[in-house]
């Protein structure tokens, strides 16, 4: 897989103060760990990044953070544990996120905009499990949101099955 210019820097030397900012498209971060930054754990404005297989712990913002472009090409989260950030574990527009935990964060364990989340859990979020925004399409499909402290689902979600919250499949 190629990848484009990935900078990381230190969370007291990024102009955003994130622990690693993707400066390209089509980048790939993958095994590693994002802690313990001012900003966010990583961010990613550029559309096709590729988060897999890290850790994000301890950020003052989210844990994880891309935005796409509309009509361009959809990121990626797999396999990622995002917990204890003081903002929301993993906020995606325009993103498919996979296989992943979002655990004690300050904000939502996801916030969505044109996404897809599958197989992923989220427990003990402040603001809740996962919140889509109204007006742009989000599916989820084999995911479980459990005992989070505000709503465990919100907003206009559509569900590929197999979810479940309080005990309730949708």
């Amino acid at each position: 897989v190629g990848c484009d210019i990935v900078n990381v820097v230190s969370g007291s030397a990024a102009p955003d103060h994130s622990g690693v900012k993707i400066e390209g498209v089509n980048a790939v971060v993958r095994n590693g760990v994002g802690q313990g930054f001012v900003g966010h754990g990583i961010y990613s404005g550029h559309p096709g990044a590729w988060i897999d297989g890290v850790r994000v712990a301890h950020n003052k913002h989210n844990g994880i953070h891309i935005q796409g472009l509309h009509g361009a090409g959809l990121s990626r989260v797999t396999h990622v544990s995002a917990m204890l950030n003081g903002g929301h574990g993993v906020l995606a527009q325009r993103g498919l996120i996979d296989g992943t935990t979002a655990y004690s964060n300050g904000g939502f364990g996801y916030w969505l905009s044109v996404s897809n989340l599958g197989q992923s859990t989220a427990w003990r979020n402040t603001l809740g499990g996962i919140f889509a925004l109204a007006g742009t399409p989000t599916l989820v499909r084999g995911s479980q949101f459990i005992d989070n402290y505000g709503p465990e689902v919100s907003g206009p979600l559509r569900s590929g099955g197999d979810n479940v919250y309080d005990g309730v499949v949708f």
